[in-house]
């Protein structure tokens, strides 16, 4: 198996696709299995086993935020693609562990020195790192 590494993302920051947001900007559907957070001032990311589908998950967008630590990922066991860009990131600790399905991981514009932590990742196929930015 070959990693793909990245230095930059598209100027969506990569977010998936999604469905309309709700009017508190969260989106999600059962059909898509995908969820978006994206510019929402989030400094935590929220208790996403709480989410009514965290066991089928598959595609995670929390870009534009201002998230500081991973925290909260584990029952996301489903998740493939996972876009953590333009947060402050400083490092990733243990936050992706247990993430087995994980197959691409967006960290670009973040405060990253380094990607240690990505042992156990062992679907991870594409990781887009990009420079250490300060995000707004």
């Amino acid at each position: 198996m070959s990693l793909q590494i990245s230095g930059a993302t598209d100027d969506n920051g990569g977010a998936p696709a999604a469905p309309a947001a709700a009017a508190d900007g969260r989106t999600g559907t059962p059909e898509d299995q995908q969820l978006a957070w994206v510019a929402m001032g989030l400094t935590t990311i929220p208790k996403l086993s709480l989410y009514k589908h965290a066991d089928t998950l598959q595609r995670l967008s929390l870009h534009g935020n201002r998230i500081g630590r991973l925290d909260n990922l584990g029952a996301l066991r489903a998740l493939t693609a996972l876009v953590l860009s333009a947060n402050r990131l400083r490092s990733l600790g243990g936050g992706l562990a247990g993430l087995t399905s994980l197959a691409k991981l967006d960290l670009s514009r973040n405060l990253l020195a380094g990607v240690d932590g990505l042992q156990g990742l062992t679907a991870l196929a594409h990781l887009v790192r990009g420079s250490p930015t300060v995000p707004p």
